[in-house]
């Protein structure tokens, strides 16, 4: 994540750069580092061990600040369960039977604190494992036409990659795309994210440029060393 992060706010410099450019016809020198980016969209943990003096306990893969917001084991995998707010825990606790867990839980501030969390997880899991996330969807759609509904439930199955592809959505807004490349044969491509721009759409030009693509050009822009005094160098293994 650090290079991506890194990569973007790298971006977001050189926009910032241009922008002061063409205010002032100065440019400036840009210095973004990976691991700084990904510090700077880390979650709470560090501001709450400065804080508390404590460490946040792992229990599975939630947002400590919205919980439960978490992922849960289900009969195939995995499924996202939220029932954050207290309506919302209500309503989960009414549909697993729960009411022991909204008494022993009953508020924000319950549910946040950190060693309650891990036994939150696991007494959700005892009822999300007897079922499919398919299963505990229409459980909980079920629940959402009652009349006499507490709050709102979200769950969703947790897909494999070869489920997301198989998206009906992903599918219909050509996500990933298909292409013929002459190096690498077809190959399957996420499309370009903005490719939906009135005025300049993005668009894959290709899929990856091999090693020495690019020579003649760049030879000749920058050294005016032009196609056939290329050639004579690469047949002398100068180049």
């Amino acid at each position: 994540m650090g290079w991506y992060v890194g990569g973007a706010w790298a971006a977001f410099g050189i926009l910032m750069a241009l922008f002061y450019r063409a205010r002032t016809g100065k440019g400036q020198f840009i210095d973004a580092s990976p691991p700084e980016g990904l510090l700077s969209i880390a979650n709470y943990h560090i501001q709450y061990y400065h804080l508390t003096k404590r460490k946040m306990p792992r229990a599975g893969n939630f947002d400590y600040a919205v919980f439960p917001y978490t992922y849960v084991k289900c009969k195939d995998g995995y499924a996202f369960m939220s029932g954050f707010t207290d309506p919302n825990w209500a309503a989960l606790c009414e549909i697993m039977n729960r009411p022991d867990l909204q008494k022993m839980f009953p508020t924000i501030k319950e549910r946040l604190t950190p060693e309650n969390q891990p036994k939150i997880q696991k007494e959700i899991e005892k009822f999300t494992m007897n079922y499919t996330s398919a299963e505990l969807l229409q459980i909980v759609l079920d629940y959402s036409k009652r009349p006499d509904r507490r709050g709102t439930v979200v769950t969703g199955r947790l897909n494999s990659p070869r489920e997301v592809l198989n998206v009906e959505h992903h599918q219909m807004r050509k996500m990933f795309v298909k292409v013929r490349d002459k190096n690498y044969g077809e190959l399957l491509l996420p499309n370009s994210l903005f490719r939906f721009m009135s005025e300049t759409p993005g668009r894959i030009k290709w899929a990856c440029r091999p090693i020495s693509a690019d020579n003649e050009y760049i030879y000749a822009k920058y050294l005016g060393i032009f196609k056939d005094e290329l050639e004579r160098l690469k047949s002398k293994g100068v180049i």
